[in-house]
């Protein structure tokens, strides 16, 4: 008997970021419950991709890759591309119109297009993989408007669709118009089954009048469960020979020669999107190891948090990169602190930050590795509601997001409250263990079935 096979569109498994890569990787352990999976790379989701006259040497060998670069980021040449009949991209607003331009492209010769479609034709069902990419912003992200359109193409092809792993909210820039927030309910409408990762966004696309909607923790979560032995056991957490990270090994640790006993782990906040726009000259996370980027991120608040959080608690702080921005890489080097780059085996940095007395950052998916082994986190501002939600999700009592901010009352209560967290021992970190079990079951079990929705 053939087995059904399932296209999961923003596979996320090739990016270093660790937690899109963790959460990516769940869902496709999930999603092998019901059959083979064959994956679409989030690089077709977030990368411009030109269409028109050249449409069949764009793809094709390095040249043809220059030349697409060019038109898709230099200004000269998008302007004499679109000159000749060209356009810099064939996504759109609205996923009709991309599903136009993107039928019409591929029948004319643009080969990674046809590619594209015939991957969609030969699937049995479509699973979009969300993320955080719901976001209503005067500029839609690329992301959502490219999932937007895996949706109406599976459709259109009469293929059931769901979208799985999502959570929406407002942007930087929240755009104030409905245009958006009717193409996202006409489309997401067209879905079996749509699964947010906590309740206010599914009670958010519910107010917005979609009916199909439901949530389950992140995918993430049922890593508690897979490899609870491994979690337990503390294997990566004192085995720092396992974050084996080349060319980084040399830098991993300072001048110590092992992992300390006990230690907080800490990782820099995401940063807004105002203020790497103001400092950014380099904004891709896919940089070389080894090149600093500047994220405005101000260097001095963490060297105070960081000298603080030592002094009070008597415990190193390791600094972790998991999304492979480097900002805290020269930081470390100066204060002689371990740095594990976001290269380092992506196991052995879920077991780093599970294994941690305490985690201190702004990120969403690595305070979900650091709670898969009790490890209480201490949430920095970032992206406006992820920490909210997520404390939500992990039935944290109230607690406070702090700041990314200089201002000396606001280090010290941040180091205060990271301080009374550890001292509350194993008793919070069973309980969080007992938390990361249940949104693991919740999860595993919500998102299989999942698939099994009529819709």
């Amino acid at each position: 008997m053939n087995k059904h096979n399932i296209l999961l569109v923003c596979d996320h498994r090739n990016t270093r970021d660790w937690g899109c890569r963790s959460s990516s990787i769940a869902l496709g352990q999930i999603l092998g419950c019901r059959g083979e999976i064959d994956t679409l790379s989030r690089d077709l989701a977030t990368k411009r991709h030109p269409s028109g006259p050249l449409r069949s040497y764009i793809n094709r060998g390095r040249h043809g890759r220059t030349v697409s670069r060019a038109i898709r980021k230099i200004d000269a040449f998008r302007t004499l591309y679109r000159l000749i009949g060209g356009r810099d991209d064939y996504v759109f607003r609205d996923p009709a119109r991309t599903l136009n331009l993107f039928r019409k492209e591929a029948k004319l010769g643009n080969s990674l297009l046809a590619d594209v479609q015939q991957r969609f034709e030969k699937s049995d069902s479509v699973v979009v993989n969300g993320g955080n990419t719901l976001m209503f912003d005067s500029t839609p992200r690329r992301e959502m408007l490219f999932q937007l359109f895996a949706v109406e193409l599976a459709a259109s092809l009469g293929k059931p669709v769901y979208y799985l792993n999502g959570m929406i909210g407002d942007g930087p820039s929240p755009d104030s118009s409905t245009e958006m927030q009717q193409i996202l309910l006409r489309t997401l409408s067209k879905c079996r089954s749509v699964s947010m990762n906590d309740p206010h966004s599914m009670k958010y696309l519910a107010e917005m009048g979609l009916s199909n909607v439901q949530w389950f923790p992140d995918a993430l979560f049922t890593w508690r469960t897979r490899y609870a032995p491994l979690l337990d056991s503390g294997l990566y957490a004192h085995t720092p020979e396992m974050l084996e990270a080349w060319p980084d090994s040399n830098r991993i640790f300072g001048k110590k020669e092992s992992w300390p006993a006990g230690y907080i782990c800490l990782s820099a906040a995401t940063p807004t999107r105002s203020a790497t726009r103001q400092t950014t000259s380099i904004g891709l996370s896919s940089s070389a190891p080894g090149t600093r980027i500047k994220t405005g991120h101000p260097e001095t608040f963490y060297e105070k948090l960081i000298t603080g959080l030592m002094k009070q608690t008597g415990l190193t702080v390791v600094v972790a990169d998991p999304s492979g921005d480097e900002f805290l890489r020269p930081l470390c080097e100066r204060l002689d602190l371990p740095f594990v780059p976001s290269t380092a085996n992506l196991f052995a940095g879920t077991g780093l930050l599970a294994g941690a007395r305490a985690f201190v950052g702004g990120r969403y998916h690595p305070a979900i590795m650091a709670s898969l082994g009790g490890t209480p986190c201490t949430f920095l501002q970032g992206k406006a509601y992820e920490a909210d939600r997520l404390q939500h999700v992990l039935e944290y009592d109230t607690s406070p997001v702090f700041p990314v901010d200089e201002d000396k009352e606001n280090i010290q209560a941040i180091i205060d409250y990271t301080a009374a967290k550890i001292a509350e021992g194993d008793t919070l970190r069973k309980k969080l263990i007992n938390q990361a079990h249940k949104n693991s079951y919740k999860a595993r079990y919500g998102l299989c079935s999942s698939l099994s929705n009529p819709g």
